[in-house]
């Protein structure tokens, strides 16, 4: 099956403009793949279903990283995440924005699209906090920033229709109850609204030969004479555009599509019932078969709409699949065999592996393109293979002594560079005791070395020896002959303890 390009931006949810730039560029770092054309007429692309099936699934795949640690996200992407939410934070509205993954980065390992949404610091840093969004929400308000786009994307091609579902989906998103808190409601509102003025100036002499049979072109001039109407006086304009579009419903005889609700689609895909309209003739609607439609646990996540810490590919992370369409899934691709890297561990490095994600095992179709070269391992250059660094973990290499090879050319040595402790000044002790800073290393990073706070350090006199530095002829307990203690520590100092004894 091929589709034009407003088809397959239909089918993917990704903007015509996206999928061009995938045609031109390989999105993931060191690899070639992209998106194939089936054919180009002027300047209309068409692509197969297939192609973009596979494309899709390959974006869903964990993606390379030229730091070995965190994937770079390619400019069409971002371009893409920062258009649809209108170049503003999603939540708040704030123009200061940047590209937050909503499945976290470290476990998703991927920029596909669909996992990404524009938002400010200050909010990315609460969803990243968990404060105010869940991830359940955060995935609600993208969901819906796809729907509407969908909705608009196929407006453009079928405008003169597109004025029932654009006001459904009117409907839908000024009924959701975060619709005045969410920024990127009112911004969908405000494109619906522009999509419907241009719906509303198509010229009444051309609908005969566009409008579907059952509607009628003077009930139809008048919900569009209505519309415009209500647009003109400017006053309470969407709640007024929603109402007389359903008396034109119940007037011309039209009920939502009782799959989808007249949202268009089902279980992430154009509506099989209504073709994405919303609507069906009334007089028609008794004929409507919904029994394939009827919903059963999808076959390979069990309902939970994930598959290996990854979205379902059988039912897109809906959790379910029509029942009519079960019988025909394959599973055997998805069955399971133990991860080449982490040897069903889960870990790699003392990380979340990177190829199964913390499963431990793969599907036993994916194995044999997975690549294992960039994963071999050599002595980490900080810490020369011992594990520690200033008698810490190395936070190169976490302790695992080694790292991946790929990413050694990538690691910045530079903040580990040495200086003298400026506590212990290079002796590594501290009141007589193992320096608390660079704990005996004599050393510290130069990077760590404006961020040392000194103070809690400065020196006191003894409150036990008065700076005598013994206590009954002994040498004092409390500094240990020093004279002097930690200003910080001062107030835990018990004396009367000592004067007991």
């Amino acid at each position: 099956m091929n589709m034009n390009e407003l088809e397959a931006a239909i089918y993917m949810k990704m903007s015509p403009r996206l999928l061009e730039w995938f045609t031109n560029h390989a999105p993931k770092y060191n690899e070639n793949t992209k998106l194939k054309v089936f054919k180009k007429e002027g300047e209309m692309f068409f692509y197969s279903k297939n192609e973009l099936n596979q494309f899709n699934s390959y974006l869903s795949q964990p993606w390379p990283s030229k730091e070995g640690n965190r994937p770079g996200i390619p400019k069409g992407i971002k371009n893409e995440i920062k258009k649809e939410s209108g170049g503003v934070c999603a939540i708040c509205g704030s123009d200061l924005g940047e590209f937050a993954h909503i499945d976290p980065v470290y476990n998703s390992r991927n920029n596909h699209p669909h996992n990404l949404i524009y938002l400010c610091p200050n909010c990315h840093t609460k969803y990243d906090n968990q404060k105010y969004y869940s991830i359940e929400e955060i995935r609600d308000i993208k969901n819906e920033i796809l729907k509407s786009r969908m909705i608009l994307w196929r407006a453009k091609s079928d405008l003169i229709n597109s004025i029932i579902s654009l006001t459904m989906e009117l409907k839908s998103i000024r009924s959701n109850q975060n619709y005045s808190t969410v920024n990127i409601y009112s911004e969908l509102n405000k494109k619906i609204i522009k999509e419907i003025k241009k719906a509303v100036k198509v010229d009444s002499s051309e609908m005969n030969n566009i409008l579907p049979k059952h509607r009628e072109i003077e009930k139809y001039n008048e919900l569009k004479d209505g519309i415009k109407e209500i647009l003109e006086k400017h006053e309470n304009t969407e709640e007024q555009i929603i109402q007389v579009t359903e008396k034109y419903l119940t007037k011309s005889r039209e009920v939502l599509c009782p799959l989808c609700e007249g949202s268009g689609t089902h279980n992430s895909w154009e509506c099989p019932v209504c073709r994405g309209i919303g609507t069906v003739d009334c007089e028609a609607i008794d004929n409507i078969d919904l029994a394939p439609y009827e919903q059963e646990e999808c076959p390979l996540c069990k309902g939970t709409g994930e598959h290996n810490n990854w979205e379902c590919p059988i039912c897109r992370g809906v959790g379910t699949v029509d029942c009519e369409a079960i019988d025909e899934i394959d599973l055997a691709p998805y069955e399971q065999e133990e991860c080449p890297l982490c040897k069903r561990r889960g870990t790699h490095n003392n990380r979340e592996c990177p190829i199964c994600r913390g499963v431990g095992t793969v599907d036993c179709e994916a194995i044999d393109n997975i690549d294992l070269a960039p994963y071999k391992q050599e002595e980490c250059p900080l810490c020369n293979g011992r594990g520690m660094h200033n008698n810490r973990e190395c936070p190169i290499c976490r302790g695992a002594r080694t790292v991946d090879c790929e990413a050694i050319d990538y690691i910045d040595l530079e903040p580990y560079k040495q200086e003298e402790c400026p506590l212990c000044k290079g002796r590594g002790m501290h009141n007589n005791r193992e320096c608390p800073i660079c704990r005996g290393a004599r050393t510290v990073d130069c990077e760590a070395i404006d961020y040392i706070d000194l103070a809690p350090y400065e020196q006191e006199e003894c409150p036990l020896c008065k700076g005598t530095r013994v206590h009954n002829n002994w040498e004092c307990r409390v500094c240990r002959g020093i004279g002097t203690v930690d200003r910080e520590e001062l107030q835990f100092i018990d004396i009367a303890e000592f004067e007991r004894e």
